[in-house]
């Protein structure tokens, strides 16, 4: 639908000095996505291990999602 509002809600709480709790759900008309996680955070590298469930009249299904984030300068 073009021109369909989504709304975003997300958040993390800190469990370590280098993990956090992660979670997001997007909510469109007609249904909508929650992904919940975790992030690992290193000196340069962050990774994130999750999966992702959709809401609405679709079949259950769990999609898994595996992020990672290279920070390059100093």
């Amino acid at each position: 639908m073009v021109g369909a509002a989504v709304a975003l809600l997300g958040g993390e709480l800190r469990a370590s000095r280098r993990v956090k709790i992660i979670g997001e759900s997007f909510i469109f008309h007609g249904g909508g996505t929650f992904s919940g996680g975790v992030r690992i955070a290193g000196d340069r590298l962050s990774t994130s291990l999750g999966a992702l469930l959709p809401i609405g009249p679709a079949p259950f299904t769990i999609a898994p999602l595996v992020n990672f984030a290279w920070s390059f300068g100093k």
